[in-house]
């Protein structure tokens, strides 16, 4: 079974997209060969694909909350260096 995962989430313009998914990078190293995660910018939008084959849902559950953890703190960080 494969399971496929698309978050589109709207943020402020193209170069906080670019931020954003530049500090998710670190989080695509060392994964399980059956796990694919690809992060990408569409104009103001940062899209998160996460593919997983022969995986549990639960296991495809934890890694999409781990990613939202991570966004969170780095927009978190965009806020306070843009004040």
């Amino acid at each position: 079974m494969e399971i496929e995962y698309i978050l589109r989430i709207k943020v402020g313009d193209k170069k906080e997209c670019i931020g954003l998914a530049t500090s998710l990078e670190p989080d695509n190293l060392g994964l399980p060969e059956n796990l694919d995660i690809k992060v990408t910018c569409e104009d103001e939008f940062l899209r998160i694909k996460v593919t997983c084959k022969n995986c549990h849902v639960l296991s495809m559950k934890n890694t999409i909350l781990d990613i939202l953890l991570n966004l969170k703190v780095a927009m978190e960080a965009i806020k306070i260096l843009n004040k």
